[in-house]
């Protein structure tokens, strides 16, 4: 009776595991779904979750067990490689654009951000925030160099009418709003009172 208790219990507690690395098999594909989506190499996990499904259909648990847990590690490096890779773009792109005097103070927040949701293995929310914040610094540069050809524009017609003693009194004080917006980050507006200086001319 013992003896057949004890087996009964092996053969449960056998069981339990095997539905468990079941369980994780599953999680595991899911997990290399995600890494796909952010741009991750998969490759090798992939192959990985080949070797362990043959592993627990002949029921070599140990070993489909050792494959699972290669798998997770390989996941978690390639993530973190990918966010890292955007992470890094993303600070040279910032760079690049601040030093050509687009206002960033609540973008560089976002990617401050990003970096916090990697630290806590967010890895979807991360890319997210760092894409979120290249496309909006992306869409300041735009609008900052539009103001400025505009009022860049308007600057070249008011001197000529200057030259002709015309009254550009209108013209001069929206050319000097605008520049004003453009100072304070507003270029969309500092773009269009440039352009009805354009118009004044």
């Amino acid at each position: 009776r013992e003896v057949l208790d004890a087996i009964s219990y092996d053969f449960q507690a056998e069981q339990e595991k095997f539905v468990r690395a079941i369980r994780r098999t599953l999680e595991l594909e899911n997990e290399v779904e995600e890494g796909k989506k952010i741009g991750s190499d998969m490759t090798r996990a992939e192959e990985l979750l080949f070797d362990a499904r043959s592993e627990l259909s002949k029921h070599r648990l140990d070993r489909a067990t050792l494959v699972l847990k290669e798998i997770e590690t390989d996941i978690g490096s390639r993530k973190d490689e990918r966010i890292e890779e955007l992470l890094k773009d993303a600070d040279a792109d910032l760079k690049n654009m601040r030093a050509t005097g687009v206002y960033l103070d609540d973008v560089t927040r976002e990617v401050r951000e990003a970096r916090a949701q990697h630290a806590n293995h967010n890895y979807e929310v991360a890319v997210d925030l760092i894409q979120d914040a290249v496309t909006t610094a992306l869409e300041r540069q735009s609008d900052l160099e539009a103001a400025r050809r505009e009022i860049q524009r308007a600057e070249s017609l008011v001197e000529q009418g200057a030259d002709y003693a015309a009254d550009m009194g209108v013209a001069s004080g929206l050319l000097e709003e605008a520049r004003s917006l453009s100072r304070e980050h507003d270029n969309r507006d500092a773009r269009s009172r440039g352009h009805g200086g354009l118009g004044r001319c």
